[in-house]
């Protein structure tokens, strides 16, 4: 599913201009249009306002799975083991392994899906900062899933 097309068609569907929607999501036009066009992921909130919006299913809009990168599809893929029903409450568990700044960068992007940029943005680091987090934090999270299959 395209998420941009599928926001795009949504819109046009229920009537509204870009400027419109923008409104009753309390956002910037500027976003909505930056939706439309890929360059933008809408965050958890944006996508339930719109799901309640057009009357649809969140998931009808943005898939979760979709939207994961690779490196964290090749981590839950580790993860194989664990019951799917699990998974969350794992995860959750492993969060708390998490010092406070790698949690929030963590949960912002793989569950908010905010873009890398935003995150700098609102945390004050670099680029690569983020990044480096992110990629120990998924590191830790694979040896956190190793272990949990083995008990």
């Amino acid at each position: 599913m395209n998420t941009a097309k599928r926001i795009a068609e949504l819109r046009m569907l229920s009537g509204m201009s870009q400027e419109e929607l923008a409104e009753r999501l309390f956002v910037d036009r500027t976003l909505v249009s930056r939706w439309e066009n890929g360059n933008r992921r809408p965050d958890a909130r944006s996508v339930a306002a719109m799901a309640e919006l057009f009357r649809v299913p969140a998931d009808s809009i943005v898939s979760y799975d979709a939207s994961l990168s690779a490196g964290m599809k090749r981590v839950l893929q580790d993860g194989d083991g664990i019951a799917p029903e699990a998974l969350p409450a794992v995860i959750d568990s492993f969060l708390g392994t998490l010092c406070d700044r790698d949690r929030d960068v963590f949960i912002r992007r793989y569950h908010y899906l905010d873009d890398l940029s935003v995150i700098c943005e609102r945390y004050g680091l670099s680029y690569a900062a983020v990044s480096m987090s992110l990629f120990r934090s998924r590191n830790k999270l694979r040896s956190f899933l190793g272990k949990e299959k083995g008990r």
